[in-house]
């Protein structure tokens, strides 16, 4: 590997690897020698030599009239990486603090739009092993026609999805089940008349997602703990529907 290249991933920028290099060969030599030297226009190794000063690792020697540059030691850039490297070890636990509460967070996304929903549905819920589910179909059925749902049917076939749906009682639910039955599709039961909601919900592995078909929108929310506070709630209204 060339020094430059190790200097480089030792901390310095480019040009400052090349600038010390040059003095670092030279000796004790005044700018225009580093210059021709490192291949770098005068005016702009005067700021990287500044910069090399100011991290120790260059010597700026007055000459009467001239002004004369040594490299420091090498040493003491292993010496300024062993310093960063203390810094870092001391500092990792406070990162690491950040990353667990980052982690814990739930993740949320978002999905806006009769397409956006619809490719909730294909692309992701209907790619589960598993899902359980509390639709209201009169409602999907204004929204998505017959051969929409026929098709998201047809792709929970195809990935034999293990499902449980919990529907409204309404003439979309009973042509649904319909449906459904015929390509021996998981279980559904249908709530009393009297249950009525606006909003569905999926719970599937650690994530629920919150579907809006009056507003045309969806929410995505990855956490075991909601999702499980969730699943228990569909548990007891599936518990009492009917078969």
């Amino acid at each position: 590997m060339e020094l430059a290249t190790v200097l480089e991933q030792a901390g310095l920028t480019k040009k400052q690897a090349v600038v010390y290099l040059a003095t670092l060969e030279l000796g004790r030599v005044s700018v225009g020698h580093i210059a021709y030297k490192a291949g770098i226009k005068r005016p702009t190794t005067y700021v990287i030599l500044a910069e090399l000063q100011q991290a120790g690792l260059i010597e700026v020697i007055p000459r009467g009239t001239t002004t004369l540059y040594q490299a420091m030691d090498p040493a003491l850039i292993l010496e300024r990486l062993n310093r960063q490297t203390a810094l870092f070890k001391d500092t990792l636990p406070q990162l690491r603090a950040i990353l667990n509460v980052a982690e814990t967070k739930p993740k949320v996304r978002f999905y806006e739009g009769k397409q956006g929903i619809y490719n909730l549905y294909a692309n992701e819920i209907l790619r589960q092993k598993e899902f359980f589910s509390l639709v209201n179909l009169a409602a999907f059925a204004k929204v998505y026609s017959e051969q929409d749902m026929i098709q998201l049917l047809e792709r929970m076939k195809e990935s034999q999805v293990k499902t449980r749906e919990l529907i409204e009682s309404s003439p979309a639910a009973r042509w649904y089940i319909k449906e459904k039955d015929s390509r021996q599709l998981g279980e559904t039961r249908m709530l009393t008349s009297d249950f009525k909601f606006t909003v569905d919900f999926v719970v599937y592995g650690n994530k629920l997602a919150t579907i809006s078909l009056k507003n045309l929108v969806a929410v995505v929310i990855e956490d075991a703990a909601i999702s499980q506070a969730q699943l228990q709630l569909l548990e007891f209204l599936w518990s009492g529907a009917k078969k």
